[in-house]
């Protein structure tokens, strides 16, 4: 992000959520007062959020990155002869910011390197906010308001064609009704979010495990 936009380390800052030790997702927010913007601009700007992830691989050491990415093939990736870089250094991906996390960090990770490589080739559009809530689930909408939890994201979830849109992107929570399907269950999990099956009966007082997943309970 910082190579992107040309700003000084710590400006943006990351944390895992819906903490460190249950890392579902990465929470990227702008650190310095009133902030500079570029997180607005990685979301409007169609090719700026390819631009970072490039930038991430080049930082990473890693050349023949137009092959690579044309071909979403990390076994095309080289790392550049000079690099003198195992898992990470002080020239790439390790820094004061982040020492918490230096053993976990390894830029040779299939993984993360499959990911940049899909968002290097990624162009951002973006879609009209929902306005009603469907499937019948005004009242958990109103019901979460007034139990006084964090609100669900503004853009709702859309997984094969069901609305979901009690999702709380930043904490990788989705509540959905009891007849959803398993396969759409399974394709929320396999995209790190934790899925609470809401009960038929409104209760009275907020869902405890719900409660908790939001960080509302300890």
């Amino acid at each position: 992000m910082e190579l992107t936009f040309q700003l000084e380390e710590g400006e943006t800052y990351t944390e895992p959520v819906p903490s460190r030790d249950r890392r579902n997702a990465i929470l990227v927010y702008e650190a310095t007062e009133g902030g500079a913007g570029v997180l607005s601009r990685v979301i409007q700007e169609p090719d700026k959020l390819a631009e970072v992830a490039r930038a991430a691989l080049e930082l990473m050491h890693y050349e023949n990155l137009d092959a690579a990415i044309a071909a979403q093939d990390i076994g095309q990736l080289t790392t550049d002869p000079d690099a003198r870089c195992v898992k990470g250094c002080y020239r790439c991906l390790l820094s004061y910011y982040n020492q918490p996390d230096h053993e976990c960090i390894d830029r040779t990770d299939p993984d993360a390197c499959r990911l940049l490589l899909k968002l290097a080739a990624s162009t951002v559009h973006t879609e009209e906010r929902r306005q009603a809530p469907p499937n019948g689930l005004e009242p958990w909408v109103e019901a979460i308001d007034a139990w006084g939890l964090a609100k669900p994201s503004d853009k709702p979830l859309s997984i094969d064609g069901v609305i979901l849109p009690l999702a709380w992107r930043e904490h990788r929570v989705v509540a959905v009704p009891d007849n959803v399907s398993s396969e759409v269950i399974a394709k929320l999990e396999s995209m790190a979010f934790t899925v609470f099956t809401l009960p038929k009966e409104m209760p009275s007082q907020p869902p405890a495990q719900l409660a908790k997943l939001l960080g509302d309970l300890e």
